[in-house]
């Protein structure tokens, strides 16, 4: 059965026709009845992880059994393939506004998902996974102080430093980061370790083409160096302040980053030779 649904919903096509025939509740319903069966469980989560990959319906319904993908995790902590699966399950029902409120609902996710991370250090699919789960969950009021507390910032940190390349890894942790350090900021700089902060800059300093990742970089950047004289110097012996100056030369149009990226100067401004370098460089 659970290999039946894995292969079927390999295609977008056939995924709806799933849903509508309650072979979900079936899958589940399989879960259960062979508990502990390591094969029969990794089928399971191949068929879920291309369920999630659906429409808003479909993820809502495997939310439901949250706590069963929960058990079965725990099952087969160790293996390799269940870890990934269930972080590309989650990530992908997190896109849905209901199926993150019913994810926010189990505390223990946020156990499960700081173990598949310590089990899987610098693995690029994993950390990609991981980083957008952390991004939407980060939208939800009352996940600030757990996301802050369970050691995701200096993992996310770590990730932009391990695949400083990958835009979207980039994209997703920056906005991960400005919105649980806007959220409260008390604090939130220390958490940040300089490895991030100088990839964040470096970040600003290479890519100047995706607008929507120099405004996450931007967000990012504010939210550490807020109230840390500190993460401002180093901003200052980065070249922060010139490759901000650049962004808004070669993006005068985008109304969004100009914002963010005028935001970071006034910060950095409360420094004295901040406010040199921003007006040697052109800034005023």
């Amino acid at each position: 059965c659970c290999t039946a649904l894995a292969n079927l919903s390999a295609s977008s096509e056939t995924r709806e026709i799933i849903t509508a025939h309650g072979a979900i509740n079936d899958l589940f319903s399989c879960i259960k009845a062979e508990f502990d069966c390591a094969e029969v469980d990794r089928e399971a989560f191949r068929a879920l992880c291309n369920l999630s990959d659906s429409s808003s319906e479909t993820k809502q319904i495997i939310s439901c059994d949250l706590d069963t993908i929960i058990a079965t995790f725990y099952l087969h902590e160790k293996d390799k393939y269940i870890q990934s699966a269930t972080c590309l399950i989650l990530q992908r029902l997190s896109v849905d506004v209901i199926c993150r409120t019913m994810i926010m609902a189990f505390p223990e996710i946020f156990d499960v998902l700081g173990s598949v991370i310590q089990a899987n250090p610098s693995k690029k699919t994993i950390e990609m996974h991981a980083c957008s789960l952390l991004r939407n969950l980060a939208l939800e009021e009352n996940g600030d102080s757990t996301l802050r507390s369970a050691s995701f910032v200096p993992f996310v940190m770590m990730a932009m430093a391990a695949h400083a390349n990958n835009e979207e890894l980039i994209e997703n942790a920056c906005f991960f980061l400005s919105t649980v350090g806007l959220k409260q900021p008390e604090g939130f700089g220390e958490l940040c370790t300089e490895d991030g902060i100088k990839c964040i800059i470096k970040t600003l300093q290479n890519i100047d083409t995706s607008a929507s990742l120099l405004e996450a970089c931007c967000f990012a950047l504010y939210a550490a160096i807020r109230g840390s004289d500190e993460h401002k110097k180093l901003c200052l012996s980065t070249g922060a302040i010139d490759a901000i100056i650049c962004l808004i030369l070669v993006h005068p149009h985008e109304t969004s980053l100009l914002e963010t990226a005028l935001t970071v100067l006034m910060s950095l401004s409360s420094q004295k030779k901040c406010v040199t370098a921003i007006v040697n460089s052109g800034g005023i």
